[in-house]
C-alpha cells in the first residue's frame, strides 16, 4: 500500500531542531573571538553584538532572527554567549504569537580549543524554548521527498558527539504541531533534558522527561565507547523511551569517523496497550491489544536497510497478524519482502445472523508482500472469506493517497486502489477509501471486476479459456455496518459451452434496504460442458434458467423459470419474517414432469458434488497449514412452505396424470402434506415426513390408493413386475434407512392391501394346489400367469418382522391363504 509519508523523515525532529539552534547560537563564537577586546566591555557596541548574531543565526537558521534584548558574552575557561527573548520568524510568515522563540540560551565552549583551531561545545543550557507550529520547517511536509543525507534518525550521530563533549541542560521546552491536511496535532512538552558525564569510564547519560499530548514520557540513554581488538570503532548508543502503553529501545553504533553515519540500529519495540498509545496520539481508540517489533537498520551505505523485521499484533477482540522479512530502502520505501499472516476473530452469534446474500467476511489472510510501497504486489496469497473460498493467485499492488487522522480522531486513507489477478488479466481493479484503518471499517470500494468463471463455481481445475469470465462492475461497502456487496453486474465470456448474465444491485444507504439479483444462463448441451467439467456426461440436452430476486429487511419474492430437457419448471416464491425466522411460501409448477429427466437432474446434481469433492481434495496439500476449525456460530435457518404440482407425469407411455401437494421444511425436517397422485382415474395420497440431517433419514408416511391400474402405472415408471390389476390400499408406516432392504428391517406399521381383476405370474404364485392332471390341462400352466379375481393381505410391520395377518389370493383355479412371519 503507497502512503504519502509524513516528512518527519526530511524535517528535524523537535530535539535536533533544538540543537540546530544551539549550533546556531555557537556561531556566535566567531564574531566573539574577532572583535572581543572591542565590543565586551562597552555598552555602546551591544547594538551591533546583537545585530551580528542575529546575522549569524538567520543565515545557520535560514529564517530571520530578531534578538529583543542584547547577546551577552562572558570570558574565563569557559566562554559562554548567552541572550534573552529570541524570536524566529518563518519565510511564509507565521501569524503573530506562532513564531518560534527562546526565553533564554547559553552556550559554553572552551577558550583553548578554540585558539587551536577547533571549536568544542562544553555546556549547552536553554530555557523557556518555545517552537511553534509550522508544517513546512518544524512539522511535516507530505509532499517533500527524503534525501540521504536528512535520513529520519540523521541526528543521532551529532547528538551522540555533542552529548559526549557538552553538558547539557534543557528545561520547559514546548513544541506544538497542527496540520491541518493529514489532521495530525502534537502538543510535546520538555521538562528537562540533561548529560551526565563519567570520566573514569568514559561514557556519558542521557535523561529526558516530558508529556505527549499531555500523557508522560521518559527517555534514557547510555554513550560509551566502543573497542574492537585494541581499535577504537566508536561509540555504542542505547536509548529506551517509556511512555503511555509501551516502551521502544534502540541500540546502535556511530563510528568514530564523523564522515560516516550510523551503521546499524537495532530496534525493539513493546507496546503493553495499544489503546493508550492510541490515545496519546489522538486516534480514535477503536481497537485495543498489545504489540512487539524488532528489526535491524543497517546506515553505513548511501540508503539505510531493514532486516530481520519481525512484528506481532493481538487484538482484544481476537484479531492477530503476523509480519516479517526485510525492506531494502528506507529512505524511498522501496524493495519490500515481508511475509504476512492475519486471523480475524469469529463472528458472533449477531453476526453470524447478518450473513447471507449480501455480508461476507474475512477469515484469514496469508501472502508475500514484495515490491516497493507505491506498487506492492501480494503474491502466494490466500484469502479465506464466506465470499470467495479460493487463492488469489496475486493481489496487488496496491496504493492509496494520504493517510489522514480525521475529525472523529480515526485513521482515514484516501485514493486506495487494490488490484488483483494477472497483471495480464486482472481479476478486480477496484478504487475507493477506508474511513477507519485500524476497524477496517467506513470502506467504500468500486471498480472492474473479471473473475474465471471455473473459479466462481468451484472447478478451478477447468481451464479458464473454456468456461469464461465473469467481466463487469463490482463494489462493496459497510454502508448498513457490515461488509457487504452494493452491485456486482457481469456477463460471461469466451465460453462456446454455456452463456451466462449477472444483475446484483443491493441499496444498502436508504431507510429501507433492498436486493435485486436477476442471472441468466444457457447450457445449449449439458453433455459437451460436463465432459469438460470432468463430471458425467448426462444426455440431458440444454439446460436454461431466467429468474430473478428482490430482498429487503423483512420481506422478499422469488419468480424464475428453469428449463431442462423437456421439463420446463416455473416458480414464484415469497420470504418474510414470521415468529423471529425467514418464512417462504410460494409454489412451483410444471406442465410436465418427466420422469427420466427428474432422474437425470438429480443424477448431474450429485455428479457435480462429487467433482467438487474431488476437486478440493486434490487442491488440500497445496493450501496453507491447516488451522483450527473456526467456531460455527448459530445462525437462523429458514422455513419453506411451498406448493408443488406437475399437470403431467410423462414415463414410458402417453397417459394423463398429475401430481401436487405441499412441501415443508423446517430445520432438516421434509414434510408431504396433502400430496395426491392421480392417474387415469386412480389416485395415490399421503402424508410423509423425513429428518434429511440424519444420516439414516428416518421417515413416516400415511396415506390411502384406490383404483390404481398397476399395469400403466408400471409402464409409467417404467418397471417390468408380472402382476396387473386395479389396486386398493392403505398404510401408516415408520421406517429408516437408505436402501430398502434396511427400510424393510426397520419398518414399523400396517399395511392394508387389495387387488381386482388382474393378472399374476405364475412364479409368484404357487400352484402346487392343482392336482397333476389340473396343472397339466390348465391354462396357467400354458401362458404362464394366473387370473386374479381378488388378492387381500394385511400386514403388521415391526422392526425386523412382517406379521401377515391374513393373505387370500383367488383365481379361476386355486384360492391360497397365508398367515405368518417374515423375519428380516
Amino acid at each position: 500500500m503507497k502512503t504519502r509519508r509524513s516528512s518527519a523523515s526530511k524535517r528535524r525532529s523537535p530535539f535536533g531542531r533544538l540543537l540546530r539552534l544551539a549550533a546556531g547560537l555557537a556561531g556566535v563564537i566567531v564574531v566573539a573571538g574577532i572583535a572581543a577586546f572591542l565590543v565586551a566591555t562597552a555598552g555602546v557596541f551591544a547594538p551591533i553584538r546583537t545585530a551580528a548574531v542575529e546575522t549569524i543565526l538567520s543565515g545557520a537558521l535560514g529564517a530571520p532572527v530578531d534578538i529583543e534584548e542584547p547577546v551577552e558574552i562572558r570570558y574565563g575557561p569557559i566562554m559562554s554567549v548567552s541572550g534573552r527573548k529570541i524570536r524566529i520568524e518563518r519565510p511564509e510568515g507565521a501569524p503573530s504569537g506562532e513564531a518560534d522563540t527562546i526565553e533564554a540560551a547559553t552556550i559554553g565552549f572552551s577558550v583553548r580549543s578554540l585558539l587551536a583551531g577547533r571549536f568544542d561545545l562544553t555546556s549547552l543550557k536553554l530555557n523557556g524554548v518555545s517552537l511553534a507550529d509550522n508544517s513546512r520547517i518544524v512539522g511535516f511536509d507530505p509532499d517533500a521527498a527524503i534525501s540521504s543525507d536528512r535520513r529520519w534518525f540523521g541526528i543521532v550521530p551529532g547528538m551522540v558527539r555533542i552529548a559526549k563533549r557538552a553538558d547539557i541542560a534543557i528545561s520547559d521546552a514546548h513544541y506544538r504541531y497542527r496540520n491541518p491536511k493529514s489532521g495530525w496535532e502534537f502538543d510535546i512538552t520538555v521538562a528537562d533534558v540533561a548529560t551526565d558525564g563519567d570520566a573514569s569510564s568514559d561514557s556519558t547519560a542521557l535523561t529526558m522527561s516530558g508529556t505527549v499530548n499531555g500523557q508522560p514520557v521518559k527517555i534514557e540513554g547510555d554513550i560509551h565507547p566502543l573497542v574492537a581488538n585494541g581499535i577504537d570503532i566508536g561509540d555504542g548508543f542505547t536509548l529506551t523511551a517509556t511512555g503511555p502503553g509501551g516502551t521502544v529501545s534502540m541500540r546502535s553504533i556511530v563510528p568514530s569517523d564523523t564522515s560516516k553515519t550510523l551503521r546499524k540500529v537495532v530496534i525493539n519495540a513493546n507496546a503493553t496497550s495499544i489503546g493508550e498509545m492510541l490515545d496519546t496520539l489522538k486516534i480514535a481508540r477503536s481497537v485495543d491489544g498489545t504489540a512487539t517489533m524488532s528489526a535491524s537498520i543497517d546506515a553505513s551505505g548511501t540508503v539505510s536497510s531493514a532486516s530481520d523485521l519481525k512484528a506481532n499484533v493481538s487484538l482484544q477482540d481476537g484479531f492477530s497478524f503476523q509480519v516479517s522479512g526485510s525492506i531494502a530502502n528506507l529512505e524511498e520505501q522501496k524493495g519490500f519482502d515481508l511475509a504476512i499472516d492475519a486471523t480475524f476473530p469469529p463472528a458472533s452469534d449477531e453476526d453470524a445472523q447478518k450473513e447471507g446474500l449480501l455480508a461476507f467476511e474475512i477469515y484469514d489472510i496469508s501472502a508475500h508482500l514484495s515490491g516497493d510501497l507505491g506498487g506492492l504486489a501480494m503474491d502466494d496469497g490466500w484469502i479465506t472469506t464466506n465470499l470467495f473460498s479460493d487463492a488469489l493467485p496475486q493481489l496487488g499492488p496496491i496504493t492509496a493517497g494520504d493517510i489522514r487522522r480525521d475529525e472523529k480522531g480515526r485513521l482515514a486513507v484516501d485514493d486506495i486502489e487494490v488490484l488483483a489477478g494477472p497483471a495480464d488479466q486482472r481479476t478486480f481493479d477496484l478504487k475507493g477509501r477506508i474511513g477507519d484503518l485500524l476497524e477496517l471499517s467506513d470502506f467504500r470500494l468500486a471498480g472492474d471486476v473479471s473473475i474465471p468463471t471455473a473459479q466462481v463455481i468451484g472447478f478451478t481445475e477447468t481451464k479458464d479459456d473454456a468456461l469464461g469470465r465473469l467481466t463487469g462492475q463490482f463494489a462493496v461497502s459497510d454502508a448498513t455496518g457490515e461488509a457487504g456487496i452494493d452491485t456486482f453486474t457481469a456477463k460471461l465470456t469466451g465460453s462456446s459451452l454455456l452463456s451466462a448474465a449477472i444483475n446484483l444491485t443491493a441499496n444498502q444507504t436508504g431507510p429501507e434496504e433492498q436486493t435485486s439479483f436477476d442471472l441468466t444462463l444457457d447450457v445449449p448441451d449439458y453433455a459437451k460442458l460436463a465432459t469438460v467439467l470432468g463430471a458425467t456426461a448426462e444426455p440431458v440436452g440444454a439446460i436454461r434458467y431466467k429468474g430473478g430476486l428482490t430482498l429487503s429487511p423483512h420481506a422478499g419474492t422469488l419468480e424464475g423459470h428453469l428449463g431442462f430437457g423437456k421439463m420446463e419448471v416455473s416458480g414464484t416464491l415469497a420470504v418474510k419474517e414470521d415468529k423471529g425466522r425467514p418464512l417462504v411460501t410460494g409454489k412451483i409448477s410444471t406442465p410436465l414432469l418427466t420422469l427420466a429427466d427428474a432422474r437425470r437432474m438429480f443424477a448431474v446434481g450429485e455428479s457435480l458434488r462429487a467433482l467438487r469433492t474431488e476437486v478440493a481434495s486434490k487442491q488440500a496439500p497445496t493450501r496453507p497449514e491447516t488451522r483450527p476449525a473456526r467456531p460455527q456460530a448459530r445462525s437462523l435457518h429458514p422455513r419453506f412452505d411451498i406448493s408443488v404440482s406437475a399437470a403431467k407425469v410423462e414415463g414410458a407411455g402417453e397417459a394423463a396424470s398429475s401430481v401436487s401437494g405441499r412441501v415443508l421444511v423446517d430445520d432438516g425436517t421434509v414434510t408431504a402434506e396433502s400430496f395426491e397422485l392421480k392417474f387415469e382415474g386412480g389416485q395415490f395420497g399421503f402424508n410423509g415426513q423425513m429428518n434429511v440431517r440424519e444420516e439414516s433419514r428416518p421417515f413416516s408416511a400415511k396415506g390411502n390408493i384406490s383404483n390404481w391400474s398397476l399395469d400403466k402405472v408400471f409402464k409409467q415408471l417404467e418397471l417390468d413386475l408380472p402382476i396387473t390389476g386395479v389396486l386398493h390400499a392403505a398404510f401408516d408406516l415408520s421406517s429408516s434407512g437408505t436402501t430398502v432392504d434396511v427400510a424393510l428391517r426397520k419398518a414399523k406399521g400396517d399395511l392394508n392391501t387389495r387387488i381386482e381383476n388382474g393378472v399374476i405370474g405364475n412364479r409368484l404364485l404357487d400352484l402346487t394346489g392343482l392336482v397333476l392332471p389340473s396343472w397339466l390341462t390348465s391354462k396357467s400352466a400354458k401362458t404362464g400367469t394366473s387370473q386374479v379375481d381378488c388378492f387381500t393381505a394385511s400386514i403388521r410391520f415391526d422392526p425386523g418382522l412382517a406379521t401377515v395377518r391374513t393373505a387370500t389370493i383367488e383365481t379361476d383355479e386355486v384360492i391360497v391363504t397365508a398367515a405368518g412371519k417374515i423375519d428380516f
